[in-house]
């Protein structure tokens, strides 16, 4: 697929009439599950054209690239996606610490650089937000912390409703995941694959018996709601995770709670 990519979509966007004035100034990157090795015979191929704002503001008319929305073609029978973006916004989105954007450009492969070298300079961004994991573990863990104790007052309150359980239930199961792979410094996809990139590692390993037992309870939502017993068993599941992911987290000189929280890593 990766020869694909090179061979077949590259020379098809490098021909496309859009895009053909401005290739010295791309980058055109493979990204998705193609870079990252994830992939299958029947996997589309992601290209993202890498570039200032100001190619970008040439290339974008008409497309929906700022609204998730790649732009379509078939190649060779291979579904293609591609989207413009500029480097700037790659940095705003690691400045932010959004969860997909590591993922995404942590794992890319250069197909071919633009004259000014916005692939050397992502993969230089990159190498630098790879310095930030411990940061994003604490932050993480912070409010792990925070909504584990927000959703034991839910589970203790007279009034349990199940859409709102089932909300802190999945937020604060998601936050586990991400810790656990951010400790074992993973990579982890946090829009489609999270239960299986997030446990790759030793921790992951170690607490995937208790994932699989609180996620299988979410599908009890409303008697985690309506019946106490319940409610109480999930939340000791929660605690014994919690606390083995503290200590963990402790062993790598990293802090187990913040002064304040850091919104960045609040689930959206």
């Amino acid at each position: 697929m990766i020869r694909h990519a090179q061979d077949g979509c590259l020379p098809h966007l490098l021909d496309d009439v859009e895009i053909r004035p401005w290739v010295d100034e791309i980058a055109f990157v493979l990204v998705g599950s193609v870079a990252t090795g994830l992939c299958a015979d029947d996997s589309d191929v992601d290209i993202a054209l890498v570039c200032d704002a100001q190619t970008y503001d040439h290339l974008s008319p008409g497309k929906a690239w700022g609204s998730g929305r790649p732009t379509e073609a078939t190649v060779g029978g291979v579904r293609l996606h591609y989207y413009g973006i500029a480097l700037d916004e790659i940095a705003a989105k690691v400045e932010a610490h959004d969860d997909a954007c590591f993922y995404v450009y942590a794992q890319t492969i250069i197909l071919r650089d633009s004259q000014t070298g916005h692939g050397q300079r992502l993969g230089a961004l990159m190498d630098r937000a790879s310095q930030l994991r411990g940061g994003r573990a604490e932050g993480k863990l912070d409010m792990l912390l925070r909504r584990s104790r927000a959703l034991e007052a839910m589970l203790g309150g007279d009034d349990r409703d199940p859409i709102t359980v089932g909300r802190g239930a999945l937020e604060v199961l998601t936050l586990m995941l991400k810790v656990a792979a951010l400790l074992d410094d993973v990579p982890f996809d946090p829009r489609k694959r999270l239960f299986a990139t997030a446990l790759a590692g030793a921790t992951g390993e170690q607490l995937r018996r208790h994932f699989g037992n609180l996620s299988g309870q979410l599908g009890l939502l409303g008697d985690l709601a309506n019946h106490s017993n319940d409610g109480d068993r999930f939340i000791e599941g929660v605690n014994t995770v919690v606390q083995l992911l503290g200590q963990t987290a402790e062993g790598q000189g990293l802090r187990v709670g913040l002064d304040r929280p850091d919104h960045r890593h609040a689930e959206r």
